[in-house]
């Protein structure tokens, strides 16, 4: 009777990434064919086992060093796993969310090297993060992208090239009433297990 599409903050049909082009396909697609689905865009969702937080903190206690790639200037609008599975029950209870396209974020925006600082902090760690410039990341996310799970691909590099966060033109998270919740509410708590005596801790 609804569908909930969970897209992607930078959907977009002329976008540089495949990913997002991808993206702004299916949004097109599905709308098409089922016009009264809702379509969420959420920024990077962060929670226990995330794929930021989690997975630097991961790398945080094996590496001497993190890198920012293009000076970590990227910003992001991290938001809870709670708030978007909030947001995807009131869309399949609400029919004024038909057909409509929302953009989920966060509180707060970050730059990508701000947020690995808080995690750095978060886990107590201190660890030197490295600029690297675009162009010297290029050929080594080329030849990563043929493994099987590569650290980063030519496809994420360009991603990180705009920001992925809320547009102001956009129906976003406060349509539904939700008050967002900020990293600092959750995130110490789930990666605890990397922080001395923690379960991952080195």
């Amino acid at each position: 009777a609804k569908i909930v599409h969970l897209s992607a903050i930078g959907a977009d049909l002329n976008a540089a990434s495949t990913y997002h082009r991808s993206k702004a396909e299916g949004e097109r697609g599905l709308l098409r064919l089922a016009p009264n689905s809702t379509v969420l865009r959420p920024s990077i969702v962060f929670g226990p086992g995330d794929g930021f937080f989690d997975r630097f903190a991961r790398m945080a206690i094996i590496a001497p060093a993190l890198p920012l790639i293009a000076g970590g200037n990227t910003k992001f609008q991290p938001v809870f796993v709670g708030d978007v599975a909030e947001s995807i029950i009131y869309c399949l209870s609400n029919s004024q969310s038909d057909g409509q396209i929302y953009e989920l974020g966060g509180p707060s925006i970050y730059s990508f090297k701000e947020l690995l600082v808080y995690m750095l902090s978060v886990i107590d760690k201190k660890r030197a993060l490295i600029s690297v410039p675009m162009f010297a990341m290029r050929l080594p996310a080329a030849m990563a992208s043929i493994l099987p799970n590569p650290p980063i691909t030519s496809d994420q590099l360009r991603m990180l090239e705009t920001d992925n966060i809320v547009n102001e033109n956009m129906l976003d998270i406060t349509s539904f009433g939700i008050i967002p919740q900020p990293i600092e509410a959750h995130v110490p708590n789930y990666l605890s297990c990397y922080r001395q005596g923690g379960v991952f801790a080195s």
